[in-house]
Order: structure tokens, then sequence, then C-alpha cells
């Protein structure tokens, strides 16, 4: 090759965020002219790829007017590209390496690089394309139709919209996007992406459809990491250093497993993840973020953390600022609430400790707040409201007990250094007892 794909300090710089994150990058092509073994052959722009089948480049291809501007034009189906190491280089002028009319279907892009295209580096609009083992840098995004394939893909400093944009029911596998103009990956319906890295592009780093599954992800920088749409699902995903927000989510989208990790300094106090209505957070840690999980309308968040947060560990969702559950949770020495929630809410069996202002906070009427532990806040519970039942809680060492006014309904408040003796299963207990 006439080159390496990146120039060294990006690529020192790439790896060394991969590594942290524990990635392995998509090959690096040092070199071409391995035996590819088809029928047809591609040494310059003026081939158009017009029968099914291999066909195999054969040496580095500069574009170069006259060159049509679209490098490589594909007009039939069943076709495999091999690059056999070797790169399409647009140098600035042409406007797309490979691509394909939308009636055109089965195409396969593989083993070599694409750099310099001022528009999409591939577009293949037809059905069931593949992307495999390529490098893609300073071009628009790798562009393909619905029932798409990507495999061990990189793409790095994207001029277009998004690194990858794929259609309905695409498959995505170990494959990296950075510091590009849009989003990183934009993905249609019924997606699944599978261990891939996004990292400084300016948007958010994963940019789902609806009904889309995320796994084993890493996103870094940017306005956000995930926008998950309706009824998605997010597993054992990271997140870290956004301005905006970690994870945002609309409707009945689950999460699982998910860490959100220092907010980036440059934001005004980011959201860790945002719920929208209905749904499930579990397992989620969000930590040194402004507000840890920002809860949506009938959404339920169990065995979660929200620790060292500049703003509330948990709190309602401004754009969906009705009643949630919170259960099994710790809120941790976050600078203001441990848990803010509405009325109707539900906060159970948590633990809020070190934080502020008050460990457990209502605005609003006829919450529950049941057999939680509350210690060295601020205000252990404090309510503004009437009609909520507050029952068998443990509080500790707050600068202040209760904060409960008149119109409320609580268990009785145990004091005192002795034996519970009391008759009422309801009871709360301060057990910060005098000397």
């Amino acid at each position: 090759m006439k080159g390496t794909s990146l120039p060294t300090g990006a690529a020192l710089a790439l790896a060394t965020i991969a590594v942290a994150f524990g990635f392995r990058l998509a090959p690096s092509f040092s070199g071409g002219g391995a035996p590819c073994g088809g029928p047809y052959t591609i040494s310059d722009f003026q081939t158009t790829v017009d029968l099914p089948g291999l066909w195999c480049v054969t040496n580095d291809i500069d574009w170069e007017s006259p060159d049509p501007p679209d490098g490589i034009k594909v007009t039939a189906s069943g076709v495999v590209i091999d690059l056999n190491g070797f790169r399409l280089d647009g140098k600035g002028g042409g406007t797309s390496a490979i691509s394909s009319g939308n009636q055109v279907h089965d195409i396969t892009v593989r083993n070599g690089a694409i750099s310099a295209w001022t528009g999409d580096a591939i577009d293949l609009g037809g059905e069931r394309n593949c992307a495999q083992n390529l490098e893609v840098g300073t071009s628009g995004a790798v562009r393909l139709g619905q029932w798409s394939r990507v495999e061990r893909v990189q793409v790095l400093a994207g001029t277009g919209d998004d690194g990858f944009a794929l259609g309905a029911h695409a498959l995505v596998r170990f494959s990296q996007a950075f510091s590009g103009a849009g989003a990183g990956f934009t993905v249609g319906l019924e997606s699944l992406v599978e261990d891939c890295m996004a990292s400084d592009n300016e948007s958010f780093q994963f940019n789902p459809s609806s009904k889309c599954r995320l796994v084993d992800c890493v996103a870094r920088g940017g306005a956000g990491g995930f926008w998950a749409r309706n009824d998605s699902h997010l597993t054992r995903c990271i997140v870290s250093d956004t301005t905006f927000v970690g994870i945002s989510a609309e409707s009945r989208v689950t999460f699982v497993d998910c860490h959100v990790l220092d907010a980036s300094s440059e934001g005004d106090d980011p959201i860790g993840i945002r719920a929208g209505p209905n749904n499930r957070v579990i397992r989620c840690l969000v930590e040194e973020y402004g507000t840890g999980f920002a809860m949506g309308t009938g959404s339920i968040a169990s065995d979660c953390t929200a620790e060292d947060c500049t703003v509330d560990g948990f709190a309602p969702a401004i754009s969906f600022p009705g009643p949630f559950r919170v259960q099994d949770c710790l809120a941790l020495g976050n600078g203001a609430n441990g848990i803010l929630a509405t009325g109707e809410s539900e906060i159970l069996c948590t633990t809020s400790s070190g934080n502020i202002l008050a460990g457990i906070r209502i605005d609003g009427d006829r919450a529950r707040i049941e057999s939680n532990r509350v210690l060295e806040n601020g205000t252990g519970i404090r309510i503004v409201g009437v009609d909520n039942l507050v029952i068998q809680n443990s509080l500790g060492a707050n600068g202040t007990p209760l904060a409960i006014p008149y119109g409320n309904t609580m268990g009785q408040l145990i004091t005192t250094n002795s034996w519970v003796q009391s008759g009422s299963p309801w009871a709360n207990f301060n057990l910060t007892f005098p000397n």
C-alpha cells in the first residue's frame, strides 16, 4: 500500500482508547496482494461491477479527474468486492468509493481501507449487504440498507451525519466509530449491535431505532452515549465523559447492568440515565454525573446505585414527571437529595447515605416510603405534601431525622436505646441515640 490507513498520532490515540476499554481494533492493512482467487479484477475507478461473483482489487486506487465521482459502481446483485488489503482513496474529490442502487442486493465489501471521500464511503441501498474487515477514514458513512451485516469495520473522523447508517434488521459486531461529525452508529428498526465502541462523535455515540438490542457496547464523549428508542434493550453497556446525557430513553426501554461514569467537565450537570415512561432499569450504576437517574412516569429502578453525583441521585425526569418506583437501590454521597420523587411514587428497601440535602424527599401526595435505611444526610426524610405513608424505615446520624408535616401517615418513631417493645409493626427507628 501507499501508506497505513491512519496517521500515526490518530492510530496511537485510537489504540489507547480501545485498550483502555478492553477492545480490539479492526485489522490494520499494511499491504495488499494476497491471493484473492476471483474471476474478475478491479484496477481503477473506470470499472463497473456488472456481473455476480468475486471481484478482486489488484492495487491501491487513487481517485483523480476524470474518474467517475462514485468510484466503483455496482449494478449486479450477488457480488463480493475483496479489496485484498488495498486502499480506495478519494483524495477529497470523489463522492463515494463503492455505491449501488436500491434494487441491487447481496453485496459484500471486505478486506481493505477506504479514505477521503466527500460523500458516503460505502453507499449500498439494497438489502442483505455486508461490510467486513474494513478501515474507513475521513469520509462519510458506511451506509447499508435493511437486513445488512457489519463485522470488524472501523470508521474514523467521519465527515457525514453518521459513522454507520444502517437500515432495519441490521446486525453489527466488533466495530468502532470515532471522532465523526454526527452519531457513531445509527441503525434501523429491530437491529442488533454487539461488542461495538463509539468515541468522541459530536452527537450520540449510538442512535438506534425502536425495538433494537445493544449488548456489550462502549460509548465515550460527545453529547450523549445512547439514545434508546421505544421497546429497546441495553445490556452491559458503558458510557463515560458525555456532556449532556449518558443514556436517554423513550418508552418501555430496559437497561440491565449498564454503567455511566465520569461526566465531561465541559457539561452542565449532565444526566446519567434519563429513563422514559415505563422503563425498567436493573443493576445499573451512575457515578459522578449531574443527576444520576432521571425517572420517567411508571419507570422502575431496582438494584441500582447513584454515587457522587453533583445533583440528585434519583429524581423525576423533567419531560415525564409522574410517579415511579425505586427499590433495593443505593443513593450515596450525592450533592443534593439521595432520592427525590413525585407524589404516588414508591421508595422501597433503599439505602440513602451521605447526601447533602435529604436522603429521601417527596414533593407531592400519596407516596409510599417503606423499609429504607436513611443515614448521615442533611435531612433523613423530607415530605412536601399530604397523604403520604412512611413506615418501617431506619434512620441514623441525619442532621434532622424527619421533616414531615401534618396530614401524612407515619409509623411510630422509636428513638430510645432499648429492646423494641412497640406494639406497632409499622414503626420507624431513629438509630442515633443519646448518650
